[in-house]
C-alpha cells in the first residue's frame, strides 16, 4: 500500500507536469498558426487594396467614356453617316467594357450589375434614337438627338452606376 502511495505521488504530478506542458505547447502552436494567419490576411490586403482602387478608377472611366457626350466628342469625324455614327458609338462602348470586364472581380455583385446595366441602358438609347432617324439625317441631328434623349431621362444611369461605385467605395476604405 505505501508502495502504491510512493509510485502515485512521483506518477501523479508527472502526468499533471505532462498535461500542463501538453496545454502550454497546444495553446503556443495555436497562437502561431493564428498570427500566421493574420499576417497572411495583412499581406493579401496590401496587395488587394491597391488592385480594388484600381478597378474603381477604371470602372469609374468606363462609366464616364460611355456618355453619349463624350463618346460622340471621341469618335465622330467629319463625313461618317449618322448610321455610321451609330454603329461607333455601339461598338466603342461593346470594346470599352470589353477592356474592362476583368475589374468585376474586384468589386460587389450589385454593384457590377448597375454598371451593366448602365452599359445596357446607354446602348439601348444610342440605337432608339439611331431607329428614329429618317434616312437623310446627318450626324449632327443624331447627335443633337441622343444628347437630349440622354438629358431627357428621368434617371441617369450613369450617374446612378457612379454613385454605386462610391458607395461601395465608402464603405470598403
Amino acid at each position: 500500500m505505501e508502495n502504491t502511495i510512493n509510485i502515485l505521488s512521483v506518477i501523479l504530478p508527472l502526468i499533471i507536469f505532462g498535461i500542463i506542458i501538453i496545454y502550454i505547447i497546444k495553446s503556443f502552436l495555436q497562437n502561431e498558426s493564428k498570427q500566421r494567419i493574420q499576417a497572411q490576411l495583412l499581406e493579401t490586403r496590401k496587395v488587394l487594396i491597391p488592385l480594388k482602387f484600381q478597378a474603381y478608377e477604371r470602372l469609374s472611366l468606363f462609366l464616364e467614356r460611355i456618355t453619349p457626350e463624350n463618346i460622340l466628342i471621341r469618335i465622330n469625324k467629319p463625313g461618317i453617316s449618322a448610321k455610321e455614327l451609330h454603329l461607333m458609338c455601339i461598338n466603342s462602348i461593346k470594346q470599352e467594357f470589353e477592356h474592362n470586364l476583368s475589374q468585376q472581380v474586384y468589386v460587389n455583385y450589385d454593384t457590377w450589375m448597375v454598371i451593366r446595366k448602365a452599359k445596357s441602358e446607354i446602348e439601348k438609347l444610342i440605337n432608339e434614337t439611331a431607329k428614329e432617324l429618317k434616312k437623310d439625317d446627318n450626324t449632327m441631328t443624331f447627335s443633337t438627338e441622343l444628347l437630349t434623349s440622354f438629358v431627357s431621362l428621368q434617371i441617369d444611369p450613369i450617374e446612378s452606376a457612379q454613385r454605386k461605385l462610391k458607395q461601395e467605395i465608402e464603405l470598403h476604405f
